[in-house]
């Protein structure tokens, strides 16, 4: 690659958590922006936020928004991971759960009889989110850099 088509990427401390609740909640009236400065990842929910709040961070270039994965693309996770489910009366039971409206709460009901498996989900699910997170951050040239562990001094 030449000089030219490198592009520097920005290194940025970001919190992971806030960034995969950004990444996960694809509720309509919830909007996400990260904050190329300082790394916060600020929520802003319509009927609760100043509805001019909207306009502000748009006309203000240190924000990036964040687009969360649809909930198609969540849904398919799902029926990925139930392929893996080798017991075959637990693969039923999610099949016939994520029909219809209501799948991931029927999904995620089923498998809290099953702590194993539903342990293995959230594996499942948080390694593709991770994958999401990661190429977005690629995809706008952002190198994220885990923000420092707060630990109270001994003794306190």
């Amino acid at each position: 690659m030449s000089a030219e088509t490198t592009k520097a990427r920005r290194k940025l401390e970001i919190s992971w958590e806030a960034l995969e609740d950004a990444f996960e909640n694809n509720a309509p009236e919830v909007h996400s922006y990260l904050h190329l400065t300082s790394g916060e990842v600020l929520r802003v929910v319509d009927g609760v936020a100043d509805p001019a709040m909207h306009q502000r961070i748009a006309a203000d270039a240190s924000y990036l928004r964040v687009d969360p994965v649809s909930s198609r693309e969540q849904y398919r996770w799902m029926e990925r991971f139930i392929a893996t489910v080798p017991d075959g009366e637990l693969r039923s039971r999610l099949v016939a759960a994520i029909d219809g409206k209501g799948a991931f709460r029927r999904f995620k009901d089923v498998l809290m009889s099953f702590p194993a498996d539903r342990e293995r989900w959230f594996q499942f699910r948080t390694e593709r989110l991770r994958s999401c997170m990661e190429a977005w951050l690629e995809a706008h040239d952002i190198e994220a850099e885990a923000r420092p562990v707060w630990t109270p001094p001994p003794g306190e």
